[in-house]
């Protein structure tokens, strides 16, 4: 590759120049089975990216992927524990008032733990 790549530079036109068959240096290295990088070359293409440089792509992709994963996660414990801050509050005001969820929608008769008062919000949202 760095010989074409260096012939091509020094004469960019004798790609596209025919031999005494009409073959193009293209023709010849596809015929010949030349690599990919080539014919992107000859073509005037950028060369496919090597497999190092798809990996290095690939591999810094994941890590940004795991990061934002990371965030995600410490996002939904927070999340998680605002809801238990605020789903316990309204235990508690099911105990000491338990009519006061009616205005909200809840049917405090129907609340015997947290997930069956998380339903009766949901509900009523």
């Amino acid at each position: 590759l760095e010989v074409v790549e260096a012939l091509y530079r020094a004469y960019p036109e004798a790609a596209h120049q025919k031999n005494n068959d009409s073959n193009t240096p293209l023709d010849l290295a596809i015929a010949d089975g030349a690599s990919p990088n080539v014919v992107a070359l000859l073509q005037g293409k950028t060369s496919p990216p090597s497999d190092d440089e798809v990996f290095e792509g690939a591999k810094s992709k994941c890590e940004r992927m795991e990061k934002e994963l990371q965030r995600g996660m410490e996002s939904h414990d927070v999340i998680q524990e605002e809801l238990e801050s605020v789903l316990s509050l309204l235990m508690d005001i099911k105990e000491a008032h338990p009519h006061a969820l009616f205005s909200a929608g809840v049917d405090p008769g129907t609340v015997t733990d947290m997930d069956s008062l998380l339903q009766q919000v949901r509900h009523a949202g």
